[in-house]
């Protein structure tokens, strides 16, 4: 029986209760910064705006570290982690938790596996916002911290595992694409020892046909569009 087992059989072996986003955490909206700001007091602290990566850096904080992030425009739902202190735009919210009775690091990995049903939670009429009230209401499991916890230590291991194989596979890849154009340079270089046509003299070039999106259906062949 492994940690965990021995974790949920002490501490909740009946299954857990589950509660409201609302119940347990505080959800806030950041506070509106603009780019003329940020270039204005450029800083240390990265600034969080609707995106999966930071708008830019500023020389004041609104955000905590260890605060979970959705985003409310742009990126809608995209749940991010925050481990310094940063700024928080109004385009996310940020989810401050009851400390006594939930982890943040454990509502991240909860809300990232959920990201796919809270990317649905998109308000449609003008600009496309984070329907907050779903959030509010979104449903949290809540076994005990020590449970919790033992999670949070196998999913963070999972997680610095992915991120160093990916920093290897990207080592490689790098590596092979340079091979790759190297012997592509050397096999494909001629001089005068060949005979060079143009690429009319040994082709046809013909322009593709419009198409409207009433063209487009579900099912049938592949289209390049403004390809």
């Amino acid at each position: 029986m492994s940690k965990l087992d021995e974790l949920i059989a002490e501490f909740c072996p009946h299954g857990v209760e589950y509660k409201a986003l609302e119940e347990i955490a505080s959800i806030e909206l950041g506070r509106r910064v603009t780019k003329a700001e940020i270039d204005r007091n450029p800083g240390q602290y990265p600034v969080w705006h609707g995106g999966e990566t930071p708008m830019g850096y500023i020389n004041k904080t609104n955000c905590p570290p260890y605060t979970v992030l959705v985003a409310n425009t742009g990126s809608i739902g995209y749940v991010n982690w925050i481990s310094i202190d940063s700024w928080c735009s109004d385009a996310a919210s940020m989810v401050i938790v009851k400390k006594d009775i939930l982890s943040s690091r454990f509502l991240y990995h909860f809300l990232k596996s959920k990201e796919f049903k809270i990317k649905k939670f998109r308000r449609i009429g003008g600009v496309p916002t984070l329907e907050l009230r779903k959030l509010r209401s979104f449903p949290i499991p809540l076994p005990p911290l020590q449970v919790q916890r033992e999670i949070v230590r196998i999913l963070d291991n999972f997680t610095e595992l992915t991120a160093e194989l990916t920093a290897e596979l990207t080592a490689e890849l790098t590596a092979r694409r340079k091979q790759y154009e190297y012997y592509r340079d050397l096999l494909l270089t001629f001089g005068d020892e060949v005979e060079w046509k143009t690429l009319g003299e040994i082709g046809k070039l013909i322009r593709g046909s419009g198409l409207l999106k009433s063209d487009f259906v579900e099912e049938g062949f592949p289209c390049i569009h403004y390809g």
